[in-house]
This record gives C-alpha cells, sequence and structure tokens, in this order.
C-alpha cells in the first residue's frame, strides 16, 4: 500500500513539474515577444527623430533661401513657433523627445 501512495504521489510531482515547465516556456515565449515588439518601438523612435532633425534642416535651408541670412534667427522662431503650436497640437522638442528616449 504504502508503494501506491508513494507511486501517486511521483506522478502528482511530475504533473506538476510538467505544468510548470509549460508555463516557464509561455512566459520566455512572451517576454521574447515583448523584447521583440520593444526593439520595433525604440527603431520607430530613432526614425520620428531623425525625422525631425530633418524637417528642421529643411526648414532652416528653407528659411535661408527665402529670407537670406539677416532674418534667420527670427523666421526660424517663428516656424519653429508655429510647428510647435500650430494644426499639428503641442509638440516636444527635438531635444526634449531625444532626453526622454534615452532617459528609458
Amino acid at each position: 500500500m504504502e508503494v501506491s501512495v508513494l507511486s501517486e504521489q511521483v506522478d502528482a510531482q511530475s504533473n506538476k513539474i510538467q505544468e510548470l515547465e509549460s508555463l516557464l516556456q509561455e512566459k520566455k515565449d512572451t517576454l521574447r515577444q515583448m523584447e521583440d515588439a520593444l526593439q520595433k518601438v525604440n527603431y520607430l523612435m530613432m526614425v520620428l527623430i531623425n525625422l525631425e532633425l530633418y524637417m528642421f534642416v529643411f526648414i532652416g535651408s528653407f528659411i535661408k533661401k527665402r529670407f537670406g541670412d539677416a532674418e534667420i534667427g527670427t523666421s526660424y522662431l517663428f516656424v519653429r513657433n508655429e510647428t510647435q503650436t500650430g494644426q499639428f497640437g503641442t509638440r516636444k522638442s527635438v531635444t526634449a523627445q531625444y532626453k526622454s528616449f534615452i532617459e528609458c
């Protein structure tokens, strides 16, 4: 009788171990998926930052061609303020976005 009880306990523990191994594998898969998603988000953030930098370079060169060297400072500030508070809504500066990205 003792042998049968021990056999049942071993079977129950074996089943529990299999369940835990299965759960561990599921968690590993979930973690891998989350890491992949995080890498995609990081890549998209870098693309966004680069696009905004190119936008400011383009705006600067446009202003230089349009208004000349004398008015670059005030014109750039005007365009920058319009970009930040205009039809696009409130926007962070590229520097602030970059700093917040680095801090994460």
